[in-house]
C-alpha cells in the first residue's frame, strides 16, 4: 500500500484490492482524523488504477507475456 499527502493537506491511501480471481485494482481512500489528530476512519474515494488492456484482463492472471527479462 502506498500513501501520500494531497495539496489539500489530507492523507490518502492507495491499497491494492483484489478479487478471488486475482483481478486487482488500486483504490483511493482518504484518512479522516479526530480533533486530537488521531486517525478515526477512512472514506473510500474510488479507483485510481484498474485493468484496461486485454492482456491485463486475461482470466489466467498472466499479465503481459511479450517481454522477457534479461538474465542477471
Amino acid at each position: 500500500m502506498a500513501d501520500a499527502r494531497g495539496k489539500d493537506g489530507n492523507l490518502y491511501l492507495f491499497p491494492r484490492m483484489a478479487t478471488k480471481d486475482n483481478y486487482s485494482r488500486i483504490g483511493i481512500v482518504k484518512v479522516l482524523f479526530d480533533e486530537a489528530g488521531n486517525p478515526k476512519r477512512v472514506e473510500q474515494i474510488g479507483i485510481a488504477l484498474e485493468p484496461e488492456a486485454d492482456y491485463e484482463k486475461r482470466p489466467d492472471g498472466g499479465g503481459y507475456i511479450g517481454y522477457a527479462f534479461p538474465a542477471l
